[in-house]
């Protein structure tokens, strides 16, 4: 009981100092936002502006992505109208970044595409890197998974080049995907506690979370629930020290996958209640899906066939309408045991 106390006493402590971090945080991005918007109004080098709009774009990314997407439009416009394919190749890396957030997977993967093209002009072999990385995640959601896996495998190679920890972290994290989809729990294992090593040497709090997550996800669903005690308890604590609301949802998305799993409906319910607080302010399509997939796969658990089936079609719907084809055979095999 003592033990427990502890451990949400310390949850409290860590959501009062990062509270007042965000605060800070936040308020220092709107400064150098306006400071940037104040240099543009009078800066004449046309290069500089392209930058500056970039920046500007980039800060917006984490909590105001719509804002994003325009700026990064500004610039893409003004940099082709004077040819700097440094600030083209910049512009097009973000809006591939913000695409996905948004759920628009497709265009995520054109711009990603055109930056590659412009870096590997450059001969930018870190941007470069980069954007393998943003590919192998984008593919990932669609269709076409091998490309996901081909651009997983550069990622990992040129990570392994340029010595790269944070992108072999992420290399290692989606091969471990890869293997849980194959059902190859040990392999799967294998890579996210290798992907978690290079993450605790990192300290990046995120990619932690993250990873701690999908080691979690992997365990329950091989029904080790005792294993995946610590590793949900490490993604609570953690929480309250991440900013940014795209990963926040995902998070709450996969605590609540585990409270389903163990039958605690109440606590899935609070969770996937914090996800969609998050995606409906910051219109986040593809983690919505996942959203009403956790809540039908509930609704099933409490025997609510009739409902479950009416959550089923709205992830399908919604999959659908943003191009995402995450685990589909899945989904229709759950609403198909709905349906008997």
């Amino acid at each position: 009981m003592l033990l427990s106390l502890n451990k949400i006493l310390l949850c409290l402590l860590i959501l009062i100092f990062f509270g007042n971090v965000l605060s800070y945080a936040q308020d220092n991005e709107i400064h150098l936002i306006d400071s940037l918007k104040a240099v543009n109004a009078n800066e004449t080098d046309q290069e500089k502006v392209v930058l500056n709009l970039n920046q500007i774009a980039y800060l917006f990314g984490e909590n105001h992505v719509d804002s994003s997407l325009v700026y990064l439009d500004k610039s893409i416009t003004l940099a082709n109208s004077i040819a700097y394919t440094e600030g083209l190749a910049e512009a097009h890396y973000y809006k591939a970044r913000a695409s996905i957030q948004t759920g628009a997977v497709i265009e995520s993967i054109e711009n990603y595409n055109k930056s590659l093209e412009y870096y590997t002009e450059l001969k930018d072999s870190v941007a470069i890197l980069y954007n393998y990385r943003g590919l192998s995640y984008a593919y990932s959601y669609g269709t076409s998974q091998l490309e996901g896996l081909h651009f997983n495998l550069k990622t990992l190679a040129l990570a392994e080049a340029l010595n790269d920890s944070a992108s072999l972290s992420i290399a290692y994290n989606n091969i471990a995907v890869n293997y849980k989809n194959l059902d190859n729990y040990e392999m799967a294992l294998f890579y996210f506690e290798k992907s978690l090593e290079l993450d605790v040497k990192q300290g990046v709090k995120d990619d932690i979370a993250i990873t701690y997550s999908n080691m979690g996800v992997l365990k329950a669903e091989h029904q080790k629930f005792e294993e995946v005690k610590t590793d949900y308890y490490n993604v609570q604590c953690l929480i309250p020290d991440i900013h940014n609301p795209y990963v926040k949802s995902y998070l709450y998305i996969s605590l609540a996958g585990y409270y389903i799993a163990i039958e605690k409906f109440d606590s899935a319910e609070y969770n996937l209640k914090l996800a969609n607080t998050i995606c409906e302010k910051y219109h986040y399509p593809h983690i919505q899906v996942r959203a009403y997939r956790r809540k039908a796969e509930m609704l099933f658990k409490q025997k609510k066939y009739e409902e479950s089936i009416v959550y089923f079609d709205r992830c399908l719907e919604l999959s659908k309408s943003i191009d995402v084809y995450e685990e589909f055979p899945k989904i229709y095999k759950q609403k198909a045991q709905a349906f008997s």
